[in-house]
């Protein structure tokens, strides 16, 4: 086994040869090797050597195939990076600051992309001037006119764009071409200095296209329906009912009324809503069969057709009877539940209690519940009665057996003595005590 010595070497300095240095580490390693004797015997001896290593500045990054320190750049293509992210665009190519690369150059490319140095490839709608070698639009057929832009031509002084052929034709408007380039037009026309030609004038023309004096062509989706104003209207393929015609086939409802679910026509508005009914027109209701207005709430309630006396309709011909009432007979007006103290419910057979009436017994007869209430507070009644006549005679025994165990009271005799007591003078009675008259 052999074993090394490491020595550190710190060395700031930039070597030519090898780029940026930082760091230089030496390191002594001792290996065994075999050594070959005189006598054709080998025998294994120790044998030191030094490595030496190189640690790169900052910014710099050792070179696989060279062994150089070279610095580094995040993106140098087309160029050469001589400093830490500094990078030195080759001939042809100039750094752009948006891709942080050295980019190709063209002396005129507008319309197209420089896609190496003088060499541009023109947009689409765009060709090269084999003249100017600029990329200019393509427009087809645009005789008597310039193009501006892919498929856009701009008509020369005289002439005019013929919207349907897109061709440019001599403006039949213009009768003299004057030194400014402009057109005097002949009556009926007026000069378009925007357009630089003579158009057709149109007294009103509003939807429509003037094309020729007094002439107006309604534009799709709008109609002239009278000839004498020259106003083309919208037209809306179904009838705008209860409602007007704003756009083509954009109907805008009236006032009180709104579009349907599915957008087709206007219908008539009920603020508070047509439950059980139908809105035949802005605000009123119509009730669908069975159901009625109420003149209170204005809606549309349920109708009892043979009534509902003593009850309240909360159906079609559903009649529920009020507390204290029931059912009648004929199951459908609502009649006290007890009357005379009989109950009113012989509509079936055997007795049918409720809470107005009871039965005695399995099958007897019905008796009224009110009735059962008079009895209770007359038999509440007689008890306070009795409770209280008893009290009082308990309250006189209490007093007899007081007087009995103690001193009474008996009137005395008046005298005419000056030597009389004063109280006997005065009250005329006499203080006695039982055990007097032992």
């Amino acid at each position: 086994m052999g074993y090394s010595q490491i020595f550190f070497v710190n060395i700031l300095i930039i070597v030519a040869a090898h780029g940026c240095v930082e760091k230089i580490i030496r390191e002594e390693r001792t290996r065994i090797v075999p050594l070959n004797t005189k006598a054709g015997q080998t025998e294994m001896i120790n044998e030191t050597y030094s490595v030496t290593t190189e640690i790169c500045c900052e910014g710099y990054s050792k070179n696989k195939e060279s062994e150089k320190c070279d610095p580094v750049c995040e993106s140098c293509d087309n160029g050469v990076c001589e400093n830490p992210d500094i990078c030195v665009c080759n001939d042809g190519y100039e750094y752009s600051e948006d891709t942080k690369r050295c980019e190709p150059t063209c002396d005129n490319c507008k319309n197209g992309i420089c896609k190496a140095p003088n060499v541009c490839t023109c947009n689409e709608g765009y060709q090269m001037s084999n003249e100017t070698n600029i990329c200019l639009p393509v427009c087809e057929n645009c005789l008597n006119g310039s193009c501006i832009a892919p498929g856009v031509c701009r008509c020369l002084v005289g002439y005019q764009l013929n919207e349907k052929t897109k061709l440019c034709e001599i403006n039949k408007g213009c009768k003299t071409l004057k030194e400014d380039g402009s057109c005097g037009c002949y009556e009926g026309y007026i000069y378009d200095a925007d357009r630089k030609r003579c158009e057709p004038f149109c007294a009103i023309c509003e939807n429509g296209d003037c094309t020729d004096p007094g002439v107006c062509i309604c534009l799709p989706g709008y109609e002239n329906r009278n000839s004498s104003t020259g106003i083309c209207e919208p037209v809306c393929e179904t009838p705008c009912e209860n409602g007007s015609c704003v756009r083509p086939n954009t109907c805008e409802c009236d006032a009180g009324f709104q579009k349907s679910s599915d957008g087709s026509q206007c219908e008539p508005k009920c603020e508070k809503g047509c439950e059980n009914g139908s809105c035949v027109r802005p605000n009123i209701c119509e009730c669908d069969k069975g159901f009625q207005i109420s003149s209170d709430s204005g809606r549309c309630e349920p109708k009892c057709e043979k009534g509902c006396e003593n009850g309240l309709c909360v159906g079609v011909n559903e009649c529920e009877c009020l507390d204290g009432f029931i059912k009648a007979a004929d199951s459908i007006n609502c009649i006290p539940a007890c009357t005379n103290n009989t109950c009113q419910n012989t509509s079936v057979a055997g007795c049918q209690p409720s809470k107005d009436c009871d039965c005695e017994g399995p099958n007897g007869p019905c008796i009224s519940r009110k009735s059962y209430h008079w009895i209770f507070i007359t038999v509440l009644i007689l008890i306070g009665v009795v409770l209280v006549v008893a009290a009082i005679a308990i309250g006189l025994k209490m007093i007899q057996t007081k007087n009995q165990s103690g001193s009474y009271m008996i009137p005395a005799k008046r005298t005419s003595s000056r030597g009389d007591p004063l109280s006997e003078r005065e009250t005329g009675v006499k203080e006695y005590s039982r055990e007097a008259f032992v």
